[in-house]
């Protein structure tokens, strides 16, 4: 190394570490003005989410929203588009190359599976486990456009 040239290592369990804690994060982008956090608060209170949430501004258009729970995260990133109130808020899955002003390219894509055999309607095979449709089952995906 050259005097004052200086190179910072971190191994790869390091890094995966550090994005842990965002397992369950979503983006949510307001279409075209965001309301202020004490109505989007309210908004998710009202949800009655399983585990904790947590909300962080980003920006006058973005929200960090994290989740503790696997399940509250699929629930609300499958949701796709929520309103609060009149505001729209479309939702992204968080990744750790996310930049504002860019949506993220990692989509649900829900796929329908036509005369699926009755027992293979469990929760780790099909969503479709209350078995009130069972001649069609849906399936979902996450797809990196």
């Amino acid at each position: 190394m050259y005097k004052g040239d200086l190179a910072i290592c971190f191994l790869n369990e390091e890094v995966e570490n550090w994005f842990e804690p965002f397992n369950f994060s979503l983006v949510g982008r307001f279409e075209h003005r965001r309301p202020n956090m004490e109505l989007i608060w309210k908004n998710f209170l009202t949800i009655g989410f399983k585990g904790a949430v947590s909300l962080g501004l980003l920006d006058h258009r973005y929200v960090l929203i994290r989740f503790d729970i696997e399940e509250n995260f699929l629930r609300s990133w499958l949701k796709g588009m929520w309103y609060i109130l009149e505001y729209a808020m479309k939702v992204f899955k968080w990744t750790p190359t996310f930049r504002l002003n860019i949506d993220s390219s990692i989509v649900p894509i829900w796929i329908t599976i036509q005369d699926l055999p009755i027992i293979l309607f469990k929760k780790r095979v099909a969503t479709t486990i209350a078995l009130t449709r069972p001649r069609v089952a849906k399936v979902c995906v996450k797809i990196d456009l």
